[in-house]
């Protein structure tokens, strides 16, 4: 079975969407669907670690794509590398966030 490895920023990320979603906008339920909707496409990429754009300006390896939940289909995008036997999930970031300006040397 395909590994997803979770970096510990990713971890961070990923509470931090779920806190927000669920907390601040005041809904548990889109925060679990986001959170699934997430876990699902990197399951998916997990199989097929190339399928993501390749982005070797942010960093070495690095691919991402983009997903989300039926309201908003792409609101999040999803940073990773391929390792051995799956992938390794970096970062988190909303669609609308600069986040080749957060991940520059």
């Amino acid at each position: 079975m395909p590994l997803v490895d979770i970096s510990s920023a990713a971890e961070a990320d990923l509470y931090e969407i779920a806190f927000y979603i669920g907390h601040k906008d005041r809904s548990p339920q889109g925060a679990e669907r986001l959170l699934q909707a997430i876990e699902e496409s990197c399951a998916l990429h997990a199989q097929q670690p190339l399928m993501g754009t390749a982005r070797p300006d942010i960093g070495d390896g690095i691919r991402l794509f983009s997903c989300g939940t039926k309201s908003n289909p792409n609101g999040w995008i999803v940073i990773y590398r391929p390792i051995e036997n799956g992938i390794e999930l970096v970062r988190v970031f909303r669609g609308s966030q600069n986040y080749t300006k957060i991940l520059s040397p």
